[in-house]
């Protein structure tokens, strides 16, 4: 079983993993405190970008129970 995948939706790449193991991000996450977490020189979607190995459009954590 992959541990994580990205997948190619109506032109979304969406990355598909259980935990998200990105510094900044947590399981509990208010709206809006994601991009409030990042520096301008850290952002989300290179954070995103070096877990996946690709650019995500939208990235969905099965780790939020």
């Amino acid at each position: 079983m992959e541990y994580k995948r990205v997948l190619e939706l109506e032109g979304y790449r969406v990355g598909l993993v259980h935990d998200l193991n990105v510094r900044g991000i947590d399981e509990f996450m208010p709206d809006g405190l994601v991009t409030k977490k990042f520096l301008e020189d850290d952002s989300l979607p290179a954070a995103l970008e070096a877990f996946f190995g690709q650019p995500v459009d939208v990235a969905v954590l099965g780790h939020t129970h």
